[in-house]
Parts: C-alpha cells; sequence; structure tokens
C-alpha cells in the first residue's frame, strides 16, 4: 500500500512522463520509468568512476596538457 505521500509523488511523475509523451501514462508506467532510471544512473556513476580511476606512469601536468590539446583540436572544428 502506497503512503499519501508517495502516491502524491509519483502522480507527479506520471503527470510529467504524460506531459512530456502526450500519451497517458499510468502508475505502472511511471514506476518502470523511475526504475530504469534508477539503473541507469548506476551504470553512469559507475562508468564515472572507471574515468576518475589514476592512470599509471603519467603526470597530472602531462594530462592537463593533453587536455588542452585536445580542447584546441576541438574548437577548430
Amino acid at each position: 500500500m502506497l503512503k499519501d505521500i508517495t502516491k502524491t509523488k509519483l502522480t507527479k511523475v506520471a503527470a510529467d512522463l504524460q506531459k512530456e509523451r502526450g500519451v497517458r501514462v499510468d502508475f505502472d508506467e511511471a514506476i518502470s520509468f523511475l526504475i530504469d532510471s534508477y539503473i541507469n544512473q548506476n551504470k553512469n556513476w559507475e562508468k564515472f568512476n572507471i574515468f576518475c580511476k589514476p592512470i599509471k606512469n603519467t603526470t597530472k601536468e602531462e594530462l592537463l596538457k593533453e587536455l588542452y590539446i585536445g580542447r584546441n583540436e576541438d574548437e577548430k572544428i
């Protein structure tokens, strides 16, 4: 059984999805959306954590230099 506050929040999510999609959205679809969002958020954090690991045999200065080189190349495009 859902508490009133939870049902109110779920109704808001369903309404936002309905507005975005242009079709009626029930609680099941809203809950599914929230679960999918939660799973994707965790996957994104896992990817983020992979990229935050230290890189062996390199210095911060070398990485910063590479970053600036890449940024300059992006701006030329």
